[in-house]
C-alpha cells in the first residue's frame, strides 16, 4: 500500500460512491469486505450506522482504499464517531482476498457514556437506507447480509409531501431580489449572512455564535437547497443536480424540510429571518 494512502471501511452512506464523491473524497479502489467480531446497528435520533464490537459476528461492507488527507476530511464529517483500527478482508464474490488492516468509525465511547439516550438504537430512515443498499449492491456485498441487515429491518419511510416542514414567509409584503442582490448584501458584514432558499432569501445574524453555524457560513451567498443536494445531501430518489435548474420541485420541498429540522436548531433557530423573496 502507498505510503500516503489508507483503507476505511465505509459501513453507512460512505459505502455509496456518489455520497463519499459528494463529500470530495474520491477512492483509489473500493471492494466489498467483512469485518469479524464487529456488528452493524443504527443510533441516534436519526437511526446513523455505525460498527461496534460483538464477538462472533461478521459484519460487511465497502473498504475504500483514500489518501490520508481524506481521512482528515471524514474526521471533521464523522463528528460523533472515532477510529477503530482493525483487519478486514475483502472479496470478490465468493473468492477471499488478503486481509488489509483498515480504519472504521464507532461511537465515541466516552459521548455515549456521557449521553447514552443520545446514542440509543433508533430505526434508519428511508432515504438514508437506500444510499446504503444502493452502494451495498453496486460492490456485491453479501446477499444474506444485505437482506437481513439493510432490507428486512424496521426502516422508517420517507415523510409525505403533504407532512414536510417549510419556512413560512411573515406577514405582510416583501421585497424581490435578485440573487446578486442578495450576494451583494452578504459581503457587507462577516457576521450577518444571506443566502437563498427556494424562493426565499434568509439573512443570519451569527454574532456570538459559532455552533451548528459551519455549513450556513461556508456557503454564505449560495443558493443554499443547491448546495446541499449536489454537495451533501444525496437524495436517490431523484439523483444529484448539475445546476440549479435540475433541481426537481419535490427534491426542492425534501431540502427545505431538512433544512428546518438540522440547520435551523439551538441558537441558529433564533437568529434568522426571512427578508425577501428571489426574483426569478
Amino acid at each position: 500500500m502507498e505510503e500516503d494512502t489508507v483503507e476505511y471501511f465505509a459501513i453507512g452512506s460512505m459505502m455509496n460512491l456518489v455520497s463519499i464523491n459528494m463529500r470530495g473524497i474520491y477512492p483509489l479502489e473500493s471492494r466489498a469486505a467483512c469485518l469479524q467480531d464487529y456488528e452493524l446497528f443504527f443510533g441516534m435520533e436519526s437511526g446513523f450506522a455505525a460498527a461496534r464490537g460483538a464477538f462472533g459476528s461478521v459484519m460487511h461492507g465497502v473498504v475504500h482504499r483514500i489518501t490520508r488527507h481524506e481521512l482528515d476530511m471524514l474526521d471533521k464529517i464523522e463528528v460523533w464517531y472515532v477510529k477503530d483500527l482493525v483487519k478486514v478482508v475483502p472479496y470478490d464474490h465468493e473468492k477471499k482476498l488478503p486481509a488489509v488492516n483498515a480504519f472504521v468509525y464507532v461511537f465515541d465511547p466516552i459521548m455515549v457514556e456521557k449521553y447514552p439516550e443520545k446514542f440509543a438504537e433508533n430505526p434508519p430512515k428511508g432515504r438514508y437506507m437506500e444510499i446504503l443498499q444502493e452502494g451495498a449492491n453496486y460492490f456485491r456485498l453479501d446477499r444474506m447480509f444485505v437482506e437481513t441487515k439493510l432490507l428486512n429491518i424496521e426502516i422508517i419511510p420517507r415523510k409525505p409531501l403533504n407532512e414536510l416542514k417549510t419556512l413560512k414567509l411573515p406577514e405582510g409584503s416583501l421585497p424581490a431580489w435578485t440573487f446578486e442582490m442578495m450576494q451583494e448584501k452578504d459581503k457587507e458584514n462577516k457576521e450577518i449572512i444571506f443566502l437563498a432558499l427556494n424562493n426565499k432569501i434568509l439573512r443570519f445574524d451569527l454574532n456570538g455564535i459559532t455552533e451548528n453555524t459551519h455549513f450556513i457560513r461556508k456557503d454564505r451567498g449560495t443558493n443554499f437547497a443547491f448546495q446541499i443536494a449536489s454537495k451533501y445531501w444525496y437524495e436517490p430518489k431523484y439523483g444529484v443536480p448539475k445546476q440549479v435548474e435540475d433541481m426537481q420541485e419535490e427534491l426542492q420541498f425534501y431540502v427545505e424540510d431538512m433544512v428546518v429540522e438540522s440547520v435551523l436548531i439551538g441558537e441558529v433557530s433564533k437568529r434568522w429571518t426571512i427578508v425577501a423573496t428571489l426574483k426569478k
